[in-house]
């Protein structure tokens, strides 16, 4: 049926028709190289797909797997009676999805600079907004049989506070860190070292001492009998469970991380 071919449907309906797609894409960025900054990306796309096509054309992100390709999902095999009209309708709206991505905000060279090279690389030969898509989209995902475009280890080496950021903001600047990890596939030493990271930044802190003291002692027993192996066995206490140690204490003061990285350790630091 017809309705199986979203695309093909749409055609039809003056509400979802060919000029109308580059506005329901208008204002997605890609904002990194990071695993993440794609990820959000590919599904910011997918669901304003869904809002223009009136259903989900194209899997989410985690859902991806190496033969996702737009055109494998859009467009029945030959002998199937959509065949060419779905083509049609694919080039179509793949032509207007190309436009969309060559507009000069969808991409920059300043907040992603290896996805940029990768974007001008395939421009060249690549005609369809969906493909063009694709090709960047896998390439720099390992899942999809891309190659991660950044190391994590130096990112997580200088986490730390920034001047005047609150509790909160180290928190979720150190999740979104954690889900670059787990999205990326990585083994469990990088998230082991951030949340590492994460207690030594708040131990600095005296007046913390009592609510982190049994995660403080639980992280150094395990670096002591996992020594040779940190990167391999996962230390169980969350970011979460850290984050959540601190609110529990109750300290109404608690809300701010001062400025210094690393923090330093004083009586009087407003936390």
């Amino acid at each position: 049926m017809e309705g199986n071919y979203p695309m093909v449907a749409a055609l039809s309906k003056k509400e979802s028709r060919p000029g109308k797609l580059i506005k329901n894409l208008e204002g997605s960025k890609l904002k990194g190289d990071m695993i993440i900054c794609i990820s959000e990306f590919w599904d910011t796309l997918a669901i304003k797909f869904t809002a223009h096509f009136g259903k989900l054309i194209l899997p989410l992100y985690p859902d991806l797997t190496p033969s996702s390709s737009p055109s494998s999902i859009l467009v029945p095999d030959v002998g199937n009676r959509f065949h060419d009209r779905a083509k049609e309708a694919y080039a179509i709206y793949g032509k207007e999805c190309l436009t969309f991505l060559q507009q000069d905000d969808f991409i920059t060279q300043e907040a992603s600079p290896i996805a940029y090279e990768k974007f001008i690389a395939h421009s060249v030969t690549v005609n369809n907004g969906f493909d063009l898509l694709w090709k960047i989209v896998s390439s720099l995902s390992p899942k999809l049989g891309g190659h991660q475009p950044l190391s994590l280890k130096d990112p997580v080496d200088k986490f730390g506070s920034i001047p005047n950021e609150q509790l909160t903001e180290l928190y979720v600047r150190a999740s979104r860190l954690i889900q670059e990890i787990v999205i990326s596939n990585d083994t469990p030493g990088q998230s082991n070292f951030l949340k590492g990271r994460f207690i030594d930044i708040l131990w600095k802190y005296q007046r913390l001492h009592h609510a982190l003291n049994t995660i403080y002692q639980g992280w150094n027993k395990f670096k002591r009998l996992h020594q040779n192996n940190l990167h391999v066995t996962q230390f169980k206490t969350t970011l979460e469970d850290i984050y959540t140690a601190i609110i529990d204490y109750g300290d109404s003061n608690s809300s701010f991380v001062p400025s210094c990285s690393p923090p330093l350790a004083t009586d009087d630091a407003i936390i």
